[in-house]
């Protein structure tokens, strides 16, 4: 694929390796009703954990949403 975006399938390209993974917070909606004010500062906890981590091993963390 090129800058723009085109593929030339007649053009050798190199295999990249990737692993992804989701994680999901279980009963979010419920710990949502428990913590109140304070599921932001457990959902940031998860968050930092998670993206520490990935950063470590010179990955790219791709975006939060809501339980996952």
């Amino acid at each position: 694929m090129n800058k723009d975006g085109l593929l030339n399938p007649i053009i050798e390209g190199k295999k990249i390796y990737g692993i992804y993974i989701f994680a999901e917070i279980k009963n979010f909606i419920e710990i949502t009703e428990i913590l109140q004010e304070d599921v932001m500062i457990f959902a940031n906890k998860i968050g930092n954990i998670i993206h520490s981590t990935v950063d470590e091993f010179c990955g790219s963390p791709n975006k939060n949403l809501g339980e996952s």
